[in-house]
Formats: C-alpha cells, sequence, structure tokens
C-alpha cells in the first residue's frame, strides 16, 4: 500500500525536531524548497519544469542554475516510495483528525515511520525512526495551503546573479541577471 497522494499544488512550512525550517511551495512543473538550517544557513531550490532548469541557491550569491528534467526529479524525490505502508486508524493533532500510516522497509519489515495524512493528502506530521526504535527525527507540516502558490515565488530575485553549470539541450532557456520567468 502506497500513502495517499500529496495535492498536485500546495504550499506548506515543515518544521523540523532537529531545528530546521522549510517553506516549500509546489504549482504544476514547478517547485520551490527554502530552508532555513539551525545554524544559521539558507538555501534556496528552485524548479522550472517549464524552462527545465533548477536553480540553487545556497546564502550567497550567484545562483547556480543547471539543466533539469523535472519529471525524473519529481520521480524519486519522495522517500515514502520506498516503503510498504499500512493503515491503522485516525489520530487527531492539533484539532486535526488525521489517517495514521505505518511504513516499514519491504526487505526487513521493520518500522521506520509513522505518517499522520490530513483527508486533504498533506503528510501532517511524520516520525522517523533509528535502527534501535527510537525517534530519530519528526517533521510537522503547519500552515499548509491547498492550490496553486503565486506564480512569482518561482522566480529568481530581480538583478540575481546567475552562473550556469551543466550542459544545455538549448540556448535561450536558461537565465542571467537580473531574468525572470514567467
Amino acid at each position: 500500500m502506497k500513502l495517499p497522494a500529496l495535492p498536485a499544488e500546495y504550499s506548506a512550512s515543515l518544521v523540523r525536531s532537529d531545528g530546521d525550517r522549510s517553506r516549500i511551495a509546489l504549482r504544476s512543473d514547478r517547485r520551490r524548497v527554502e530552508t532555513e538550517f539551525k545554524n544559521g544557513q539558507r538555501h534556496i531550490v528552485i524548479t522550472r519544469g517549464d524552462l527545465g532548469v533548477g536553480w540553487i541557491w545556497q546564502n550567497f550569491d550567484p545562483w547556480l542554475e543547471t539543466p533539469l528534467d523535472l519529471r525524473a526529479v519529481a520521480a524519486v524525490a519522495d522517500p515514502s516510495l520506498g516503503l510498504s505502508w499500512r493503515a491503522v486508524g485516525d489520530i487527531e493533532i492539533d484539532g486535526q483528525v488525521c489517517r495514521h500510516f505505518v511504513g516499514s522497509q519491504v526487505e526487513s519489515g521493520g518500522t521506520v515511520q509513522d505518517c499522520f495524512v490530513l483527508p486533504n493528502g498533506i503528510r501532517r506530521r511524520t516520525v522517523t525512526y533509528c535502527a534501535d526504535g527510537t525517534v530519530g527525527l519528526t517533521i510537522d507540516t503547519v500552515d499548509a495551503t491547498v492550490g496553486p502558490p503565486p506564480l512569482d515565488v518561482f522566480d529568481l530575485p530581480a538583478g540575481a546573479a546567475v552562473l550556469r553549470v551543466g550542459r544545455r539541450r538549448s540556448e535561450g532557456r536558461g537565465g542571467g541577471p537580473g531574468s525572470t520567468r514567467q
């Protein structure tokens, strides 16, 4: 069994028990993940399937741009796909009723994750366990909004310095300093 599908378009904040925080936005063939690490570093990854590029900003300029096939990335971007899931009931988290799923590795059968899924498909809480059974990491999804995020969150900031890396399939599909894409 698989987990219920995530909404095709949504935005949310992820709060991790290790102190890191992320803001994610998904809209058809566009993705943005902005992470603030507990050490103060900030990373932003924007993928644009419509342009065939990904941009990475690692707390300082320039933005790195690389050719990207979003379909290939999307197919491996969900680690829950590597687990076998079973539904075990419902539970309430902060007043929201969630379906509780237990995930295990196919080979060993050992429990490696609990996932609590809202009726709209948002994974409200995920708990990952260490090999000894102790909790390794808890991720809470908060401030989730189902529906398309604004298009401008998938653009580079005005005047952004861009360094192209990797080979391009065709010219004219990438960015440059100050470029914005729609």
